[in-house]
């Protein structure tokens, strides 16, 4: 992933860091019984990085996780287009 994105290290901790204070958002609301929890036995229980065993959870977590993943597949591409439009405009100039 460094070969398409400059600095991507400190880009992924702090999505860790994010999508951990996500989790600690939708946390917080069940322990109060404010959101209602439905437990999923078969994940495990990884809370530094906010990861708890619960349907709501995941899907707070995925909220985060689809848009990251759709734009690390489309970056590669769209910088190829810019770079093939960037030698068109050389070429013509």
């Amino acid at each position: 992933m460094k070969k398409f994105l400059p600095g991507a290290t400190p880009l992924i901790a702090s999505g860790l860091i994010a999508g951990a204070i996500l989790i600690m958002g939708v946390l917080e609301p069940q322990e109060a019984r404010w959101v209602s929890i439905t437990p999923l036995d078969w994940m495990p229980r990884v809370t530094w990085i906010g990861l708890f065993p619960t349907a709501e959870s995941v899907a707070a977590r995925l909220v985060l996780v689809i848009p990251l993943m759709a734009a690390l597949l489309l970056w590669p591409r769209k910088r190829r287009v810019y770079a093939a439009m960037e030698a068109e405009n050389a070429r013509t100039r």
